[in-house]
């Protein structure tokens, strides 16, 4: 369902396309603009470029601090303000005469206003480089090292990964080349956007640099302006990048994902210190499972975060708090006391479930767990289920195309309130129900966690994986992550770029397609407080977390989108088993495989677990061998 909406969000927008007069721009794009300044300047300096004469063309390479319309790479620390509110002492700030947003700032208005909240920039969302107008190649989509001429680099000097530059692919657009990051960018630190006079040299073509640029290299812009570059052109010699090479160039922050997430586990522990997380009002349901003994229904006092708007730090001060509570649904299977070879007390698996789906899929799921020892818990995730939905439709309730910021804190919420639910397990250590009056041992092992997530709840699993580390282990089954991927994924979207692509060849002026991916940029920028690829990766790579993970992925998923999938098991930093149906750009393993693993099946159908067929048999047996395989020996095998 997610797919669905982010498409209609794309589609909404192209409706809007068709009142525009797309040759009526407040400026002129900014590739257009430099290709002016190069007719009248030319870069004169002492250094002779030894391939000189090994050029078939030259031309000057767009950028401008100096004049109203900046001519720059997007994201750019020019357009942030001071924000004492903020965790960053910043926040964005959109120049509508900016010529990346200029000519469509008004339809993308509206959404602009809550993008301009945002206290860094996004960690998963594309940037832009202005480009000359001249014919350019691309000899290869993914950028990687900074000897291909363009990259992006962390140039933060304090910071573990200095230097360090981010994998992204790269894209050729009428005006810009449009650059996305195969794995999410690292939260709250300085990168830069870097074009040197190597790109585009293997073709024949030569870049010189704009006076602009010469300026800047040459420490002529005042060091009291917000436009300087001396540090990261610093940085950059460091690194071994000659400031003269440098043609294009931008400086700018990510934002902080973790700060109001730890804060809520520290307010959650200091809640449950006060007055302990309990489930309240059991009652017994009995079941037909040969292997459950009954299902427990029961309630869980739930602190939330967020305003009646939905959206997190939304009070007049701008903390985070807990702003009220709810009483939240929740089941739990009960195994028979004899259940084999295993024995009380049993392990818990937290089931988070899928969109449109609730708490009562533990019914269905109980049987798969229960094969291997374990009990099942679960809650309903906002929107669902039982839980408060004024519009009646779990999906357009969670996700709120407009209202992102609270589709954003709707993946928030949930995700606490998953962390709450751990809190009330680990009170559960005393139960004693099976069988019915109990026999004097213990029920659960709360110290044995386990987590299988579907769809929605493989998405919200992500983010705890990268939040928690009392968990065992992990299933995740059709997960996804990145916004943008899911999106441009889908038939509908994809017809949208293929229209908007003939209309821009048609007219040089429009340049539709630009709107499409400027659009995705706004949106997923909002989303990535709550993506599971921004917690997965920066909890990886800057906490040291390490993961037991299996993941199960649907190669042309027709609700989450095969490539988001792909980006998800990147962003854990897992390998692809093979066979494979196609490489998702990670490292590659045969079966059995030891550890965590991304598993790909040639199908698009998103619910293949919930069929009543040999594959969905597999992929259930698959994940009772690998949990079972994890819990007698830590590690986890997949075959």
């Amino acid at each position: 369902m997610i797919q669905h909406v982010a498409s209609v969000f794309i589609l909404c927008l192209s409706l809007f396309l068709w009142g525009c007069d797309a040759s009526d721009s407040g400026s002129d794009s900014g590739s257009d603009r430099s290709t002016d300044n190069g007719s009248e300047n030319s870069l004169v300096t002492d250094v002779v470029d030894p391939a000189l004469n090994q050029c078939d063309r030259r031309a000057e390479f767009p950028f401008d601090l100096e004049s109203q319309e900046l001519v720059v790479p997007y994201p750019n620390n020019i357009f942030t303000v001071s924000d004492s509110s903020s965790h960053s002492g910043r926040r964005l700030t959109v120049d509508r005469s900016f010529p990346l947003f200029s000519k469509y700032y008004g339809l993308l208005s509206y959404w602009l206003k809550s993008f301009e909240t945002l206290e860094g920039f996004g960690l998963y969302s594309d940037l832009f480089v202005p480009l000359p107008d001249v014919e350019l190649t691309l000899s290869t989509d993914n950028f990687k090292n900074q000897d291909q001429g363009v990259f992006v680099m962390v140039v933060d000097p304090d910071h573990p990964f200095y230097g360090e530059v981010a994998p992204v692919y790269a894209a050729l657009e009428q005006r810009y080349l449009r650059l996305t990051p195969s794995v999410p960018l690292l939260e709250n630190t300085d990168y830069a956007i870097v074009v040197t006079d190597a790109w585009q040299k293997s073709t024949g073509l030569c870049f010189d640099a704009s006076p602009s640029m010469v300026r800047v290299s040459n420490g002529a812009v005042s060091s009291s302006s917000p436009y300087d570059y001396e540090s990261v052109l610093t940085h950059l010699e460091e690194m071994g990048v000659q400031r003269q090479s440098v043609l294009s160039l931008s400086s700018f922050t990510t934002m902080p994902i973790f700060a109001d997430m730890d804060k809520a586990q520290d307010i959650l522990d200091d809640v449950n210190n006060d007055s302990p997380a309990v489930l309240t009002d059991w009652e017994f349901e009995p079941s037909d499972s040969s292997l459950i003994d009954a299902f427990v229904h029961a309630k869980l006092e739930t602190p939330l975060f967020s305003d009646n708007k939905g959206i997190w730090r939304n009070n007049a001060d701008r903390v985070l708090a807990v702003e009220r509570s709810e009483s939240v649904d929740v089941m739990l299977s009960l195994p028979k006391k004899e259940l084999g070879e295993y024995q009380q007390p049993y392990p818990l698996m937290i089931y988070m479930h899928g969109t449109s789906k609730s708490r009562r899929d533990v019914k269905d799921v109980s049987d798969w767990f229960a094969n291997i020892g374990f009990a099942t818990i679960g809650m309903d995730s906002l929107c669902h289920g039982d839980r408060p939905n004024s519009i009646n439709n779990e999906t357009l309730c969670y996700y709120e195309f407009l209202n992102p910021l609270a589709w954003r804190d709707n993946g928030r919420e949930s995700v606490a309130g998953f962390l709450w639910l751990l809190r009330a397990i680990k009170n559960l250590s005393e139960v004693d129900v099976i069988p019915e009056g109990g026999d004097g041992i213990p029920d659960f092992d709360v110290n044995q966690i386990y987590v299988t997530g579907v769809s929605l709840g493989a998405i919200q699993g992500g983010v705890l994986a990268g939040l928690v580390s009392d968990i065992e282990g992990y299933v995740f089954n059709v997960a996804g992550a990145k916004f943008t991927d899911i999106a441009f994924d889908h038939t509908v979207v994809k017809s949208i770029l293929w229209l908007t692509g003939n209309i821009d060849s048609i007219s040089g002026d429009a340049d539709l397609t630009h709107l499409v991916y400027l659009s995705g940029l706004v949106f997923q920028s909002m989303l990535d407080a709550s993506d599971p690829g921004v917690f997965l990766y920066n909890a990886r790579r800057l906490r040291g977390k390490e993961y037991n993970v299996l993941q199960q992925g649907a190669a042309y998923d027709n609700q989450v989108s095969g490539l988001s999938g792909a980006s998800f098991a990147r962003a854990g930093g897992w390998p692809q088993l093979s066979p494979y149906v196609w490489e998702a750009d990670l490292p590659l393993v045969d079966s059995p495989h030891w550890g965590s693993g991304f598993v790909q099946y040639d199908t698009a159908d998103h619910d293949m677990i919930w069929r009543n067929d040999d594959l969905a048999f597999d992929l259930q047996s698959q994940l009772q061998y690998f949990l079972s395989t994890l819990q007698e020996t830590g590690q986890g095998v997949i075959r």
